[in-house]
């Protein structure tokens, strides 16, 4: 605890204390603590004072453990209750963090109590929480520091020794840690794992376009194979459908066979039903005559009844059918006499037309040349032209390599023609330089020069500002430019607000830091000279202003100008003499330069003191120097690479040009082979057609012929004929005068019987012609029946043909949508479809595959090939995406830490210009996307006649890695986020001289406005030194050395040191 009480001055400076920071520590009985000590930091930088072994670790111990922190970061005991003083059996442990400006404090307390252990070990241990007064959990001690950023796993981690030792990749993740910026680290750790992801996609995806690039070759070798089958099947296909149509086609002849046996059926019933019709119609006129006969008989009964009379009737009734008979038999017996010569000449007429015709056919038979046969030169030409197919395929094969080649060749050409371009070009080699320090900026200058030839900016945009700058000496001035402009080289410049918001914008886009300067004042103005005209100064030495040392365009002079007041501010001299002069006699005049050094003016913050700060300037990198000079080693390496490729490319289009001269003449061959081919197949077809119609011919007469032959001359039947003729003749003279002698006889009695019987006779002759005639209908009747049941047979005989022709059609060719549809396309004559089969069966034929499983291998290997592409496109995607995961995260977390490193590199590069000497901390990232090989390397030089010097175990001297890591740790007080840091082991190496210098930088950094509260662990406070009234001492006095009644805390304090700047020690009891 501290002494007396807190004065007014102390209690103003507690109210300074930021949120998060701590006022004050109590600890009971822990580790070297006895009893209950308090220990009051201030806001700032406290030094904690004591020889080793005296408590100094135990007040960080207490620190980690009482707000939660893991025992393992101390490298202690894992076990709380070795952290309990020996012989107590508990202690504690209370932090009052600051609640900040407005707000209560926090505190923070913890209870450690040993517990035994049934089996004898160690002792264990309960822990009980406190949180303002109240019960509370871990778990919201742990809420209450993440949200104050007090980052336990970097508490510690500021020991010269632990920095010095690490590689530096290490350097940067400790770094990140350090400034405690725990979302640095996660991000950075996050892009760590993407990266190896998207390294083993990108692995399997360059195995698998492999392997698809492999299955793609051999493929294209099987693809000629796989053509020829191709071609194969499309014939077979075609060969197959014309053998379909066939089988349908005769289906729809016997279709055509029912149709005309129905139209007969149909034609026989009508005739059929007409005959029924006109029988009805008659019907009635026989029943009248057969009433009126009956009606006659009845009446002649009842007067006068003839017994023979019916006797009569009947014998006349048969001599006139008889007589009637013979006479229908003579007319037409005659009738056939008379047309009988009329058919033998018909007869023989015919059978000599048809002789003749088939004389003639067989004359022109006889007269065809023989059937052309070009098979074996059809097949000869074939294979032939084949061969020479397969020539022109492998040409085209060979050409398209060749173009593909050619194409890869031009692009090649250009691509080393732009490269010694950029080579030549000092401003391409400048950005590249540029590109380098700060990723992305090719690409926003791209962007520039896009939107410019578009017309896109309203106003003059100029940027880099880099870019722009000529430096007039660039030997001697570049490295001061470059000094004086620092970040500026990076900036763009516009003239009106609308192209600065664009050109923001797009800066963001790109993820990158920069400033855009928006001159909007007339570019004409003088450029601002704080510090006046050089003319001024030359009694001190002044050359001339640092403005006065380039040449730029107006806008980048009045942005340079008008921006950090580098130019205007500093002026160029060549005498060291007058520095001092100069700058202490001259407000206006803050930097001087001096060929290859940087001088300041350094005032005291306390006191009216000037000093002056001399920096040595790093070699230029962007506006001059070795690394922008054109290598004439890669220059004359593009220039062979060149060569090299015209060269090849001369010999690749001779090669085409041979290529296509043999293609043209394979394919002329080809072309001849193939009019060659088709014109034998013509022959050949119309050869066989002519023969093969002919024949058809020929045998259609000779059966015409042999079918009239076997038919009978008509008039061999006319000696029959006329015999039959005289024979009814004769019958019906015979029936005549019988009939007319019963005539005779029946006149008579009629005359004796009167009137009424010869009308009896002719109602009854009258009912006989109609019975005759109803007789007849029915005959006629009969026959149209049978007609009728004959069609009816035929049409069920077709039928059934029909049905299994139909049914063999289904079996062997089954109907679709898409087969009706080829077939309709198809023609429907047999004769052409057996012509267009036969021209197929002989070209399919005529194909012949060497590999009957080439088109299976090549469809086969086509699905994996398919099968790898959409593998290979979603690996794309994938990596892709991944990809730009990794960019946003990238543009998260580079663009910070970038910016970390600046400031780390310009406290850095100041603090050891301090001590006389030069350093460079840069952020490493040449390792592109590996981003675990991403690193903060340190370059320093103590001598003046050496370069920069990377820092390495090995190189630098013991002492001089102890200055420059407790330099670069001092320097990470400026970037620090963290409410407050300890810094342990300062003193480690280092001679005396460089001890009070760091010692004095760091007591600077760590009291400056805006940096974190400081812990300071050191054995010692070293006399006369500048101390501010920022800093605290706390002197530790416990532990075995020092005896009960010197042991404790106290707390000191510089406002008694500003006396004798000396401290002296304190003791205090707890």
């Amino acid at each position: 605890m501290g002494g007396d009480a807190p004065s007014a001055k102390r209690r103003k400076r507690e109210t300074a204390f930021p949120r998060g920071t701590i006022k004050r520590v109590k600890v009971h009985n822990f580790m070297t603590y006895s009893g209950t000590v308090k220990i009051e930091p201030g806001p700032r930088l406290n030094l904690v004072l004591g020889p080793n072994g005296t408590g100094k670790s135990s007040l960080v111990c207490a620190l980690c453990i009482g707000l939660g922190g893991r025992p393992q970061l101390l490298g202690r005991a894992d076990n709380l209750a070795k952290f309990i003083r020996r012989g107590c059996s508990e202690a504690w442990i209370e932090v009052t963090l600051s609640g900040g400006s407005g707000s209560h404090d926090m505190v923070v307390r913890r209870d450690i109590k040993k517990v035994a252990r049934e089996d004898g070990g160690d002792n264990g241990y309960s822990t009980k929480w406190r949180l303002n007064s109240r019960d509370a959990n871990q778990s919201e001690v742990h809420d209450l520091i993440k949200e104050l950023n007090i980052q336990f796993d970097n508490l510690c981690q500021d020991r010269v020794n632990e920095f010095a030792r690490m590689d530096p990749c290490q350097l940067l993740e400790a770094t990140q840690k350090a400034i405690g910026d725990a979302r640095l680290d996660a991000l950075h750790k996050e892009l760590i794992v993407k990266s190896r992801d998207a390294k083993t996609l990108g692995t399997s995806l360059a195995a698998l376009q492999a392997q698809l690039a492999k299955l793609e070759a051999e493929n294209r070798a099987l693809e000629r194979d796989a053509e020829r089958f191709r071609k194969r099947q499309k014939l077979q296909r075609q060969l197959d459908d014309i053998r379909k149509k066939e089988v349908w086609a005769a289906v729809s002849e016997k279709e055509a066979v029912v149709a005309g046996d129905e139209r007969a059926l149909e034609t026989a019933k009508a005739m059929l039903q007409r005959h029924r019709d006109e029988a009805a119609d008659d019907a009635a006129p026989l029943k009248a005559a057969r009433q009126r006969a009956k009606a006659l008989r009845d009446e002649q009964q009842r007067t006068a009844p003839q017994p023979s009379a019916q006797s009569m009737a009947s014998r006349r009734k048969r001599l006139q059918d008889s007589a009637e008979k013979h006479m229908r038999e003579f007319t037409a017996v005659s009738d056939r006499i008379g047309s009988l010569q009329a058919k033998s000449d018909e007869w023989r007429s015919s059978i000599a037309q048809t002789q003749r015709e088939l004389a003639a056919k067989q004359s022109e038979f006889a007269a065809l040349p023989p059937m052309v046969d070009n098979s074996n030169a059809i097949a000869t030409l074939d294979g032939e032209r084949m061969q020479l197919s397969q020539e022109v395929m492998a040409a085209e094969s060979d050409i398209r390599g060749l173009e593909d080649r050619q194409t890869l060749l031009h692009n090649n050409i250009m691509s080393i023609k732009q490269n010694l371009a950029q080579l030549d070009s000092s401003r391409h080699r400048r950005l590249q330089a540029m590109d380098m320090a700060r990723p992305g900026l090719r690409s926003m200058n791209a962007w520039l020069e896009q939107q410019k030839a578009a017309g896109a900016f309203q106003g003059e945009v100029l940027g880099p500002l880099g870019l722009e700058i000529t430096v007039h000496d660039a030997a001697s001035h570049s490295r001061v430019i470059e000094a004086a402009c620092q970040g500026m080289l990076f900036d763009f410049a516009v003239t009106c607000r609308a192209d600065d918001e664009k050109v923001s914008a797009q800066l963001k886009h790109l993820g990158m830091a920069g400033t855009v300067h928006a001159i909007t004042w007339a570019l004409d103005q003088p450029y601002k000279e704080l510090a006046g005209p050089a003319s001024t100064y030359h009694h001190y030495g002044v050359q001339c202003t640092l403005a006065e040392l380039i040449k730029a365009p107006p806008l980048v002079m009045q942005a340079l100008t008008s921006g950090p007041p580098a130019l205007s501010s500093s002026l160029f001299a060549s005498d060291n003499a007058k520095l001092d002069a100069l700058l202490t006699q001259n407000p206006r005049v803050r930097t001087v330069y001096t060929g290859s050094c940087e001088h300041r003016v350094i005032k005291a913050s306390y006191d009216s003191d000037h000093g002056r700060s001399e920096k040595v300037l790093m070699a230029p990198r962007y506006l001059g120097g070795a690394g922008l000079t054109a290598d004439p080693q890669a220059k004359a390496q593009a220039q062979e690479r060149l060569q090299q490729a015209e060269a090849e490319l001369a010999d690749v289009e001779q090669q085409l040009a041979q290529l296509g001269a043999k293609r043209s003449g394979l394919l002329q061959q080809v072309q001849g082979k193939q009019a060659e081919l088709e014109d034998l197949q013509r022959q050949q077809q119309a050869s066989i057609n002519k023969h093969q119609q002919l024949r058809k011919s020929i045998l259609f007469f000779q059966n015409q012929v042999k079918t009239k032959e076997q038919q009978p001359d008509p008039l061999r039947s006319k000696p029959d004929l006329e015999q039959q003729r005289d024979g009814f003749v004769e019958d019906h003279y015979k029936a005549v005068i019988e009939l007319m002698q019963l005539v005779r006889s029946q006149w008579e009695g009629v005359r004796e019987r009167g009137a009424a019987e010869l009308a009896l006779k002719e109602a009854e002759a009258q009912v006989s012609a109609l019975e005759n005639a109803t007789s007849e209908r029915k005959q006629h009747e009969a026959s149209l029946k049978e007609r009728v049941n004959k069609a009816q047979h035929l049409v069920g005989r077709s039928r059934g043909i029909l049905e299994r022709a139909h049914r063999a059609a289904e079996l062997e060719a089954p109907l679709d949508a898409a087969l009706e549809r080829r077939l309709d396309a198809l023609p429907d004559d047999m004769d052409v479809l057996s012509q267009r089969r036969q021209a197929l069966e002989a070209e399919v034929a005529g194909i012949v595959c060497n590999n009957p499983r080439a088109l299976e291998e090549y469809q086969e290997r086509q699905h994996a090939i398919e099968d790898l592409r959409r593998d290979v496109a979603s690996d794309e995607g994938g990596l892709a995406a991944l990809k730009a995961e990794m960019e946003a995260v990238k543009s998260d977390w580079l663009p910070e830490l970038e910016e970390v490193v600046a400031r780390i590199n310009t406290a850095f590069e100041a603090a050891l210009s301090e001590i006389g000497c030069a350093g460079e901390v840069a952020l490493d990232k040449s390792a592109g996307t590996e981003y675990d090989k991403y690193a903060i390397r340190i370059s320093v030089k103590f001598r003046a006649n050496e370069e920069l010097q990377l820092l390495t175990a090995t190189r630098q001297s013991g002492g001089e890695r102890s200055v420059s890591t407790i330099l670069y740790i001092i320097a990470l007080q400026g970037v620090t986020v963290t409410p407050f840091r300890v810094v342990d082991e300062i003193n480690q190496g280092m001679d005396p001289v460089n001890e009070r210098k760091v010692f004095g930088q760091l007591v600077a950094a760590s009291t400056r406005e805006g940096t974190p509260q400081c812990f300071l662990m050191t054995p010692k406070l070293l006399p006369d030194l500048e101390y501010g009234r920022d800093i605290t001492v706390l002197q530790i006095m416990n532990g075995a050395i020092l005896s009960s009644s010197t042991a404790g805390v106290a707390t000191m304090s510089t406002a008694t040191l500003l006396g004798t700047r000396t401290a002296a020690p304190i003791a205090a009891r707890g």
